[in-house]
C-alpha cells in the first residue's frame, strides 16, 4: 500500500483544525495478468504523483489492463485528469485498456464533465 499526505501537514490548523486534507492510499491487486488498483481518498495535483509511482512500474511490468477502483475517492482535480488520460493513451499505445471503475458521484461528474475520459468508464452492476 501507498499513501500519500499532500496539502497541510500533520498538526498544521487546516481547515476547521484538521491535518492531513489531501490524502490518497493505494492498494494494488495482480488477477490473471490485470491489476487492480483500489485508490481511497483524494486525487489531486499533491496526490496524483503518487499514484503514478504505483501505476507506471506496473505498465513497466507488462501490464495491459489497468483497473482504477475509484469507489473510495471523493475528488478527482483537474491534474488528476490529466493523469488518468495519459496512462489510458499509453496503454492504449501498447495495445492495453484503463478501466475506471465504480466512480462516487463527485468523481463521475467530474470525468462527466471532462468527457474525454467516458469510455474508460466501467458500467455500473446491477
Amino acid at each position: 500500500m501507498v499513501v500519500a499526505d499532500g496539502g497541510v501537514p500533520d498538526g498544521a490548523g487546516g481547515v476547521g483544525g484538521r491535518g492531513r486534507l489531501w490524502s490518497l492510499s493505494v492498494t494494488v491487486r495482480r488477477v490473471d495478468g490485470r491489476a487492480i488498483l483500489l485508490l481511497n481518498g483524494r486525487l489531486g495535483h499533491s496526490t496524483v504523483p503518487e499514484l503514478e509511482s504505483v501505476a507506471r512500474p506496473l505498465l513497466s511490468d507488462g501490464v495491459l489492463d489497468l483497473v482504477l477502483d475509484l469507489s473510495c475517492v471523493d475528488y478527482l482535480s483537474s491534474a488528476a485528469l490529466e493523469a488518468l488520460e495519459r496512462l489510458s493513451r499509453d496503454l492504449a499505445g501498447k495495445g492495453g485498456r484503463l478501466t475506471l471503475r465504480a466512480p462516487a458521484d463527485p468523481v463521475r461528474i467530474a470525468l462527466e464533465l471532462a468527457g474525454g475520459l467516458l469510455p474508460c468508464v466501467e458500467p455500473p452492476r446491477e
